[in-house]
């Protein structure tokens, strides 16, 4: 179907639908210009290229703030890391320190007791080699005001005390043991002679191995000979210290 625009009711149709959309569209324009009016009102204060400006201004101010935030939790993150490793290295440091004064210690207490309790060992005339190990569990060394000194220990873990009431030394610990009836035959008896008593003769020890001297040495026939031997076990002895 072909419309003819020349047509007197289709040109007026078309004028009426011009109208109507003019008509529509004048009346949105004057709301926009009311409404354009009424911000404008509202914001008259405002400089609008100010506020942008401003918000750009904030909006760089806080990325900036969340950069140096981040960097901040970035460095703090390797200070502790360092604070961490350093704080592992001196205590390891320490510990091998605290190890080496221990083994020190330990190196200077063994010398010290060892050397005391063989001293007193000796003016008993007993046989350091047999005793000090067994002496040496009754005996501590403390530290006093710099000074170390040995302590005697009774069979209890207490300090032991003299029949005096006074700490016991290392010369009460070794008669202690010299009037022992086992540890007795640590110590060298008297070889006097007179009614009672024997002596060995020096030829009577011809082809016996010393078990007192360096190249024989032997505790158990040590043991085994002064108690079933005493005067032999002697007579060995002073073979060796003659």
């Amino acid at each position: 179907m072909t419309i003819d625009f020349n047509d007197p009711e289709v040109k007026a149709l078309l004028d009426q639908k011009i109208l109507e959309a003019n008509k529509a569209i004048e009346e949105k324009r004057n709301e926009l210009l009311h409404e354009n009016k009424s911000l404008k009102e509202k914001f008259k204060d405002i400089d609008l290229d100010e506020y942008v400006r401003l918000r750009q201004e904030a909006a760089e101010a806080q990325e900036r703030l969340r950069q140096a935030e981040e960097e901040k939790l970035k460095k703090s993150g390797d200070f502790e890391a360092i604070k961490k490793r350093l704080q592992d290295d001196f205590q390891a440091q320490v510990k091998v320190k605290d190890e080496r004064i221990a083994t020190l210690y330990r190196n200077l207490e063994q010398k010290l007791v060892d050397a005391e309790l063989t001293a007193a060992i000796s003016a008993e005339k007993g046989i350091p080699q047999i005793l000090l190990p067994l002496l040496k569990n009754r005996v501590k060394v403390t530290e006093v005001e710099g000074q170390f000194i040995t302590e005697v220990i009774g069979e209890d873990g207490q300090r032991m005390y003299g029949q005096d009431g006074k700490p016991a030394g290392l010369g009460d610990l070794v008669k202690s043991f010299k009037a022992n009836e086992i540890y007795g035959r640590c110590f060298e008896s008297p070889m006097a002679g007179g009614s009672g008593s024997r002596t060995v003769s020096t030829g009577a020890l011809d082809g016996i191995k010393n078990p007192w001297s360096k190249e024989n040495w032997n505790v158990t026939e040590q043991f085994r000979l002064m108690k079933s031997n005493p005067e032999q076990a002697s007579a060995l002895k002073a073979q060796v210290n003659a």
